[in-house]
């Protein structure tokens, strides 16, 4: 146990607390006889940590765990002798609580603690709109076919800085969107999981901006320009609503610059039906796998909005299960 502590120590708390905790009187003799408890206190929070002395097989002891934890009245969390990979695998997938003595640990629960505890330090986190930074990292996570995701990642997948992820993901562990459990022999790597994307999207919208920061005409798209159909180009492409009269693409604010020689008045692009380009605030290549703006994108940048064009939204939001209009 000693090298328990010292490992939370290290890693968690330097003011932890590990001491033994009677279950005299409160569970039956054959539970009381298969582990020794220890109550722990760390961050704030207080669980209890389980010594089996028994081998039993993962889903006996997540059943045994949900039983403790219902009896108990505190979270339970098992402490782990030897842990295969196959076998921590295994917890990890079926949200199994532990911690090895070989220095790894899972616990999925304690990220609400930490948040808790740091309540006054995350006021910095309080916003009323998602940065462009943010929005591009939260539609990464929506669309991800994963339900979890690194910060490291992240960072690789969409070219940010692991410290405009890091501060994004705090974001929304702060307003309840991820939870993050915490892994590795070190103990310091954060996994964060969507649990529920229909919930994640549906508790995040409400701090999406729109993404087009400039909107204006060219004579022309230079070579080399990287464009994606975007608007009501791309909605009526995708659905039965029907293009509108000019092309609408969408490029990165890099590509800007190299655009604007060619551009002309407002007026000369609607007359002569030219191309019209929206300016994103963040890389709309890196959310999509095809030709068009991905498409919260597309809705949030729509320049207009009317009854067609509602029911063209709904149209193509059908193949996605956690959207609703």
């Amino acid at each position: 146990m000693d090298q328990i502590v010292a490992y939370l120590r290290m890693v968690l708390d330097e003011q932890i607390i590990i001491e033994p905790y009677n279950v005299k009187d409160k569970l039956s003799l054959y539970f009381a006889g298969i582990y020794q408890f220890y109550k722990v206190k760390v961050l704030g929070a207080e669980f209890l940590l389980v010594k089996p002395s028994e081998e039993s097989t993962v889903a006996q002891i997540k059943k045994q765990i949900i039983a403790l934890e219902d009896k108990l009245d505190y979270k339970v969390v098992l402490l782990v002798q030897d842990l295969t990979p196959y076998r921590r695998k295994k917890m990890i997938k079926e949200m199994v609580p532990f911690i090895s003595v070989d220095q790894q640990m899972f616990l999925p629960f304690i990220g609400v603690h930490l948040q808790s505890k740091r309540e006054k330090m995350n006021k910095e986190y309080v916003i009323e709109r998602f940065t462009p930074a943010m929005q591009l990292i939260f539609l990464a996570i929506l669309y991800d076919e994963k339900s979890y995701v690194s910060q490291d990642e992240l960072s690789e997948r969409l070219s940010v800085s692991t410290m405009t992820v890091s501060r994004a993901l705090d974001v929304f562990v702060n307003l309840r969107l991820l939870e993050f459990s915490v892994e590795g022999k070190t103990g310091r790597k954060k996994i964060y999981h969507c649990r529920d994307k229909k919930l994640y999207f549906e508790s995040g919208k409400s701090y999406l901006i729109n993404p087009v920061s400039k909107r204006f005409f060219v004579c022309q798209v230079p070579k080399g320009i990287k464009t994606y159909k975007s608007d009501l180009t791309a909605l009526g492409e995708i659905t039965m609503l029907g293009e509108p009269d000019h092309l609408i693409v969408a490029i990165s604010a890099e590509d800007e610059r190299s655009m604007k020689p060619y551009g002309v008045s407002g007026e000369m692009g609607r007359e002569e039906h030219l191309t019209e380009i929206h300016v994103m605030k963040y890389n709309v290549g890196l959310l999509t796998k095809n030709e068009y703006v991905d498409a919260i994108s597309l809705i949030y940048g729509l320049g207009e909005r009317d009854d067609r064009i509602e029911i063209a939204i709904d149209e193509m939001m059908e193949e996605y299960a956690w959207y609703e209009g």
